[in-house]
């Protein structure tokens, strides 16, 4: 099994910290390009492979998760949405950054996208904290897929690596911003920091995704004591207040 992960850029220059504030201010970036374009074709690389290996591991090409992280969500979304048939099996997205204030900057209608949500077949996954940035986006589109086993796991905040060390280091964005903006600490240390958290839902759905019962099977999606966990079923679907209560 395969996840492809967003696209990504490394960012080390002080001057390119500037840009994290165009994003904000509504500007557009042509860089920032997110229709699933970048996923479709990292997804064709790995097809045009040899044998389908990559770095010496042979790919499962029949079983194939996409995701991403922030405006990586938009990417993935779209991807999910727009690839042939049967050629996606799941959707993992971390703490998306949808909201109205970002179309631009990121060259996204909100309002298509949660089209694309509510059209999905495939099982999703859903992750973001308490006091996350995006935890309303991730929510709001959590709720819209019917899917049997989409799962939303939101996690505790003080038991994140909010110190925003290696989001500093390698991206635009930082503790000026983080300042700027509550919960934005805690939207980067859901993927970006040294204390790794994302894994376990993501691989325990992957398991349950392709019913792989190997190395234990597919484990919870994360501690009871780190996280609350809502799953869809045929039979169960929760309201926006139905979630609230739950997380809260």
């Amino acid at each position: 099994m395969q996840m492809i992960p967003e696209t990504t850029y490394h960012v080390t220059s002080h001057q390119t910290k500037k840009a994290a504030s165009v994003v904000f201010e509504g500007a557009t970036i042509a860089e920032l390009q997110t229709d699933g374009t970048h996923l479709a074709a990292a997804l064709d690389w790995v097809k045009s492979q040899k044998d389908d290996m990559v770095g010496g591991q042979k790919v499962d090409t029949s079983k194939i998760v996409t995701g991403g992280f922030s405006a990586g969500c938009v990417e993935a979304i779209c991807h999910a949405a727009d690839a042939k048939p049967g050629s996606i099996s799941g959707l993992a997205c971390i703490s998306p950054s949808t909201a109205l204030f970002v179309e631009k900057s990121y060259q996204f209608k909100r309002s298509e996208l949660k089209e694309k949500t509510k059209a999905f077949t495939i099982p999703t996954l859903w992750i973001t904290a308490e006091e996350d940035l995006c935890n309303f986006e991730t929510l709001d589109m959590f709720k819209d897929v019917e899917t049997k086993g989409t799962t939303l796991v939101s996690f505790r905040d003080d038991i994140l690596d909010c110190s925003l060390k290696l989001t500093e280091e390698f991206s635009i964005w930082g503790a000026e911003n983080a300042a700027e903006n509550p919960g934005m600490a805690v939207h980067m240390a859901l993927a970006c920091e040294e204390q790794v958290v994302a894994d376990k839902p993501i691989v325990s759905f992957m398991k349950r995704t392709f019913d792989i019962s190997t190395g234990g099977g597919p484990g919870p999606f994360a501690d009871e004591s780190d996280a609350v966990v809502v799953t869809k079923t045929d039979t169960l679907t929760y309201t926006m207040l139905e979630l609230l209560a739950r997380i809260q």
